[in-house]
């Protein structure tokens, strides 16, 4: 299994495709995937979603049953996440807890320094 994610809006396509989403500002898709294929033991979503155009988009766990398993293999992510409950948690942020937690970023676009 290999733990990795990868960032919408540092995708080589998202200039070209960001208008499809009207709601979603970003997403990060992080999940165990098998193999070079891609084939996933497991895949969650963290959204960012405009509620109000004057605010910062408010972040959204997205998670199918299949991949419920990933609540408790991952406790300690979801625990450091609870402290950011009344927070503006942003995808540079999330991006950096997902590497300090073992996830690879495979985003095109790699995250410049070393925060």
């Amino acid at each position: 299994m290999h733990k990795s994610f990868t960032c919408f809006s540092r995708q080589n396509y998202y200039e070209t495709n960001r208008h499809l989403e009207k709601e979603i500002a970003d997403r990060i898709m992080f999940g165990s995937y098998v193999g070079s294929f891609g084939c996933c033991e497991y895949e969650v979503a963290m959204e960012w979603h405009i509620l109000r155009g004057d605010e910062p988009p408010v972040a959204r766990l997205c998670i199918f049953r299949d991949a419920f398993l990933a609540l408790e293999e991952h406790s300690e992510l979801l625990k450091e996440l609870v402290s950011y409950h009344k927070k503006d948690l942003s995808p540079e942020l999330f991006s950096r807890i997902l590497i300090r937690h073992g996830y690879e970023d495979l985003s095109d676009k790699k995250l410049t320094d070393k925060k």
